[in-house]
């Protein structure tokens, strides 16, 4: 279940990096 959890923080993460550049 966490590394779920950790998946779904860099994937957030990863789209946020995107939008921002």
């Amino acid at each position: 279940m966490v590394c779920c959890l950790v998946l779904v923080f860099l994937f957030d993460t990863y789209i946020v990096s995107s939008n921002t550049n």
